[in-house]
C-alpha cells in the first residue's frame, strides 16, 4: 500500500474529513486527497502549508525547552480542525476536518497510519 492509499483511507473513514495531505516541513506536498468540501470552506491545501511551518516552529520550541518530540498538534477554529502528526524529521501528515467531524477517530487513525507512512518514506 502506498502513500495515497493510506491518506485516502483516512479521508474515507473519518466523518467530517475535508483533506489529508502528506507533506514536507518545507510546505511541499507529496500527496493530497480531498474529501467532501462544503461551499465556502477554507482551502485546506493552503491551510496545510501554513500549519506545516507552524509545527516546525513548535518542534524547535519543544527542542529548546527539552520537552521531547512533538507527537501531535491539533488546531481548532470555528471553521475547521487540523490534526498534524510529524512522521520524520522532514515529513508530516495533516488531516483537515470540519468542526463537527469525529476528531477522536481522526486522531486514532492518524496514530495507526503513522508507522505505515513512515515505512513508505524510508
Amino acid at each position: 500500500m502506498g502513500f495515497r492509499e493510506h491518506i485516502e483511507r483516512l479521508v474515507r473513514e473519518v466523518p467530517g474529513s475535508v483533506n489529508c495531505t502528506l507533506l514536507g516541513f518545507d510546505g511541499i506536498a507529496i500527496d493530497s486527497v480531498d474529501g467532501n468540501k462544503p461551499a465556502g470552506q477554507l482551502n485546506a491545501g493552503d491551510a496545510t502549508i501554513e500549519f506545516a511551518h507552524l509545527v516546525a516552529q513548535i518542534r524547535r520550541a519543544a527542542e529548546g525547552l527539552a520537552a521531547g518530540d512533538v507527537d501531535e498538534v491539533c488546531i481548532r477554529s470555528d471553521k475547521m480542525v487540523a490534526l498534524l502528526r510529524p512522521l520524520t524529521a522532514e515529513y508530516l501528515v495533516v488531516l483537515t476536518m470540519l468542526p463537527g467531524g469525529l476528531v477522536g477517530k481522526g486522531r486514532h487513525l492518524l496514530r495507526v497510519a503513522a508507522p505505515k507512512l513512515q515505512q513508505e518514506l524510508s
